[in-house]
């Protein structure tokens, strides 16, 4: 049985009768729900996280393990299917209700939304207020009250370098307008040992990108040190694939040798991605496909409000980078990808985009890891250049023409 728009204090009345839950979707919004579970006394009750087949890359989160949904007993089990409405269909054509003991429910936005509103302790009152002045949709507020709660390890990205060999229109790395820079990989060594020592060694994902990170001629270098550094977290190393069947012996056995994901963009370019699959699997090297093997990369188009008149909470509300794709820069930790490398925007265009310190939280000048999760939680200056609501999604993708329309 499949009940839809199930509330929050029938859906309390059901956990608090079953013991053995799974919540079937590892996504934000799965993230969420086990969040407020657990605040509500039930973590204990969440056996783990199921996944569709094709999402079996993934490994876990928050300590719960994350397995196909046919690996489970499901005997017993309650089922809590836990995402955005237009993926639920597909997810639940995985699942015979019939082998579920405790029954098959669904928990969408609506739902968490209630249970978000009904435990207003959980996010801070100035931006409960906030709510009363703007108008986010459902999943605006339930995205944004979920990254404010879940943030109880490190994940971060950075930049092995910032240019690129294939120069997307609308980068959000700015990457076809940057100069030819490589991650020093001393200070990269560094400043992850610093890390490190803030985390205990805990941190949940660390992604290698760029740019092309295959272009830096230290790469392997990097790759050792992330492994060093993080010996239990998932490490990805990000690409294009377009250098990918050029690559070194050395390099592939670093990969074996670490573990680490290769993890690859498809673009409607001219490269033999079979061609690469066959290649990566003739090494023995984990690698997953950015949305799936079957999709192009398409574009977005983020306009850049040169002037700064956004409402920086309300732009930090309704952003989907903010406090969800961290990234490291020279010794600093930003919300964002956009506030860390929109030097590059004002260099080529001759700009004054705010750029400075204030919008990064320094990780020798912190304490402890939880001055910077409460940093990440916060909005920062560089927020009043971002118009959210001129956001638009699934442009086609074309190379850059290097021009200042792309990022306003």
């Amino acid at each position: 049985m499949w009940e839809s728009h199930i509330g929050c204090i029938e859906l309390k009345e059901i956990v608090e009768k079953n013991r053995e839950i799974i919540i079937y979707g590892a996504g934000v919004m799965g993230q969420g729900l086990y969040l407020l579970l657990d605040k509500m006394g039930y973590g204990d009750h969440i056996l783990g996280f199921a996944v569709s087949p094709h999402s079996d890359h993934l490994n876990a989160y928050m300590k719960k393990e994350i397995r196909c949904i046919d690996e489970y007993d499901l005997s017993r089990a309650l089922v809590i299917v836990c995402a955005k409405e237009k993926y639920a269909n597909a997810m639940m054509s995985y699942i015979d209700s019939n082998k579920c003991g405790g029954g098959v429910i669904y928990t969408g936005t609506y739902t968490l939304k209630d249970m978000f509103l009904n435990s207003k302790h959980v996010i801070e009152s100035k931006f409960l207020d906030k709510l009363e002045e703007i108008n986010l949709t459902d999943e605006e507020f339930v995205t944004f009250c979920i990254r404010q709660i879940r943030r109880t390890r490190l994940d971060f990205e950075v930049n092995i370098v910032d240019h690129c060999n294939l120069n997307c229109q609308c980068c959000n790395h700015f990457s076809p307008i940057a100069k030819e820079n490589y991650l020093d990989v001393d200070n990269f060594e560094k400043d992850m040992d610093r890390i490190k020592e803030l985390t205990r060694g805990e941190v949940d994902r660390i992604w290698l990108i760029g740019g092309e990170p295959l272009l830096h001629p230290s790469l392997i270098k990097i790759l050792v040190i992330a492994r060093r550094c993080f010996p239990q977290s998932h490490v990805t190393l990000n690409t294009n694939g377009i250098m990918l069947l050029g690559q070194s012996n050395e390099f592939w056995k670093v990969l074996r040798d670490t573990g680490i994901e290769l993890t690859i963009t498809k673009y409607p370019i001219m490269v033999d991605y079979d061609k690469i699959n066959l290649k990566i699997e003739s090494e023995k090297v984990k690698y997953a496909y950015t949305l799936s093997s079957q999709v192009l990369k398409t574009t977005y188009h983020l306009p850049l409000d040169i002037e700064g008149t956004q409402d920086m909470t309300e732009s930090y509300m309704k952003c989907w980078h903010a406090n969800e794709c961290i990234t490291l820069r020279d010794g600093r930790l930003y919300t964002c990808p956009i506030a860390a490398h929109a030097h590059h925007f004002n260099r080529y265009f001759g700009k004054e985009l705010n750029c400075g310190e204030e919008n990064s939280i320094g990780i020798y000048e912190v304490e402890d890891i939880y001055e910077i999760f409460e940093f990440l939680k916060k909005p920062i200056p560089f927020c009043r250049h971002c118009n959210i609501g001129g956001y638009i999604y699934d442009l086609p993708w074309e190379k850059s023409k290097r021009d200042i329309s792309e990022w306003t």
